[in-house]
């Protein structure tokens, strides 16, 4: 069985409910930034040269806003509500420029649902809690 597994989170619907919130924490390090450019193609130069992105007034490579968008997958897919869930949709607005290495916390709130779909609107975001900048917020 494969160890991440093991926090796969199976709320039905029934248990869902407005205010149920879970979270992860996660290091972001920046080899992530070299496999998330390999792929997905991005290699602008702002997420993958320091000296680029000093003279573009940023402290170093900013990481990638989709790579850090991506632990929302793994909130919805694992955490809340888990198994039995399919990722819809989302909108993000990316704060602050994010940085690694970072340590991360992905956090969600169930703010709406809507039991005649058996659907749910959840209220997430990343949060740098050691080194990193900023975050993002959906």
């Amino acid at each position: 069985m494969n160890a991440n597994l093991s926090m796969l989170k199976t709320y039905c619907f029934a248990d869902l409910f407005e205010g149920l919130e879970e979270s992860f924490n996660l290091t972001l390090n920046p080899q992530n930034l070299q496999e998330f450019s390999a792929l997905s193609g991005d290699h602008n130069p702002l997420h993958t040269d320091p000296t680029y992105a000093k003279e573009k007034g940023f402290k170093d490579c900013v990481v990638h806003g989709m790579l850090h968008s991506a632990y929302y997958s793994a909130l919805v897919g694992m955490h809340l509500p888990g198994k039995y869930a399919l990722f819809q949709g989302i909108k993000v607005a990316f704060k602050n420029p994010l940085y690694a290495p970072a340590d991360l916390r992905v956090w969600g709130k169930i703010t709406h649902c809507n039991a005649s779909f058996k659907t749910i609107e959840i209220s997430a975001g990343i949060d740098a809690l050691i080194g990193g900048g900023g975050g993002s917020y959906v």
